[in-house]
């Protein structure tokens, strides 16, 4: 009983599965999509949850992916009110977990102080790293829950400790 919004980029004959984004809403969640003028792999939902409207946005930036940030500004140009950004952003930063920084993680840092906006990771791994890669710790927090300063308070987060067979952990965010 949901509905499903979907959007991912189109795959080559034979390259594995990855990236694509999704909002699951119940159907009797008053809710509408909401359009994104973004070329990010992101999709956005404006549901009323209780009588508070909030719009959450989806969103996976592959680390292939070059990123400005212009890109992350279109992500939220056009949305008003509550907002509440989730995903896969492929950029390490202390602030919100990772070991040490990478060019990325320093970009969204400084995207999320000029849009006034706050990082709800409290340092908890969302990712866990292959054998091979981990030079840096067996984890990372490259997973970002996001909105306004004001907003936080509304908001617990929470990392589930089991993978479920993932190399991400579980997000919770009520």
């Amino acid at each position: 009983n949901f509905i499903t919004y979907l959007k991912s980029k189109p795959r080559d004959v034979g390259q594995l599965p990855c990236g694509g984004v999704a909002i699951y809403v119940h159907e009797d969640t008053y809710h509408k999509e909401v359009t994104l003028h973004t070329n990010l792999q992101a999709v956005a939902v404006k549901a009323l949850l209780g009588e508070t409207p909030i719009t959450i946005i989806s969103v996976y930036i592959p680390d292939s992916e070059r990123l400005t940030k212009t890109d992350l500004g279109n992500l939220i140009k056009d949305v008003k009110g509550r907002v509440l950004i989730v995903g896969d952003l492929n950029g390490d930063n202390v602030l919100w977990g990772s070991v040490t920084n990478d060019n990325r993680g320093d970009l969204i840092e400084q995207w999320l102080t000029e849009e006034d906006l706050s990082c709800l990771n409290d340092g908890r791994p969302t990712y866990l790293k292959p054998q091979d890669t981990n030079a840096n710790g067996p984890t990372s927090a490259i997973d970002l829950s996001i909105c306004k300063p004001q907003h936080c308070l509304e908001f617990h987060w929470e990392v589930l400790d089991d993978t479920h067979g993932s190399d991400h952990y579980p997000i919770v965010t009520h």
